[in-house]
């Protein structure tokens, strides 16, 4: 579910971006990740389904086909025997005459009798290593790549080449392995940075280091409003005048 997210999170916003460089308009992304796995799942798992009306017929998940798993002497592998020439160096590889089988001639042959092809490529397959199988079809251009089993995941050598899991120290759990991000934009960075907080913890250790926060924007200072005060302002009337109008209003003074 995360890489389909993660796929149709990064076209989301990779269109948007292109999308706000043509027009100066932003948007505000909204994403579905029912919408992210049928958009990325439907061509392997639901491609029968594209055509409508009458007469259409289903042959099949092309999923269940490039996802089928051969059994060699030590382990599993995933071979893409879609082509008819795929099958056939295969077979003259183990010294085989099953690309002449009737029953696999063709790709909707092979798929009409996928569970029968999966037995005889077993066999073909029973007394060598799934590293001999790689070597061998790596080199006729055959798609094909070993099954590792959850326990060796770690130990694949693209995983290991690329860093993509991660051993550290939590200072509470313990040792712990887990994947680090896929997307990485510093080299030099570590990951990862520190822990999540554990229940219990002091708040003012969680709290990010002042030189890590970001500066948050000063607002304009509004010139100060000027305040009229009573006398602050030169008169027009002499103290005579203002003697005499403050006499008028009150009502006790000749005019």
């Amino acid at each position: 579910q995360f890489r389909t997210r993660f796929s149709g999170l990064a076209q989301h916003i990779t269109a948007a971006l292109l999308e706000r460089s043509k027009t100066g308009r932003g948007r505000h992304l909204s994403l579905s990740m029912l919408d992210c796995a049928l958009y990325y799942n439907w061509p392997d798992v639901m491609w029968s389904r594209t055509y409508l009306g009458e007469g259409v017929q289903h042959v099949g998940e092309l999923g269940d086909w490039l996802s089928t798993i051969f059994r060699a002497r030590d382990g599993h592998l995933s071979i893409v025997l879609v082509r008819d020439e795929a099958l056939e160096l295969l077979c003259v590889w183990r010294e085989s005459t099953l690309h002449e089988d009737p029953r696999f001639k063709t790709l909707p042959d092979r798929l009409q009798n996928l569970a029968v092809l999966k037995q005889e490529i077993d066999a073909l397959l029973a007394d060598v290593t799934t590293d001999e199988v790689c070597e061998a079809l790596d080199a006729f251009g055959i798609p094909v790549a070993r099954v590792n089993p959850l326990d060796e995941v770690h130990e694949d050598p693209q995983v290991r080449h690329a860093q993509t899991l991660i051993e550290t120290e939590h200072p509470v759990a313990g040792a712990m392995r887990y994947p680090r991000p896929p997307y990485r934009f510093d080299d030099a960075s570590t990951f990862p940075a520190r822990h999540a907080p554990y229940l219990g913890v002091e708040f003012a250790t969680r709290r990010t280091p002042r030189s890590c926060r970001r500066p948050r924007p000063r607002r304009p200072r509004r010139p100060p409003t000027p305040t009229r005060r009573r006398g602050s302002l030169p008169s027009p009337y002499s103290p005579a005048d203002r003697r005499q109008r403050r006499c008028r209003s009150h009502g006790f003074c000749e005019a």
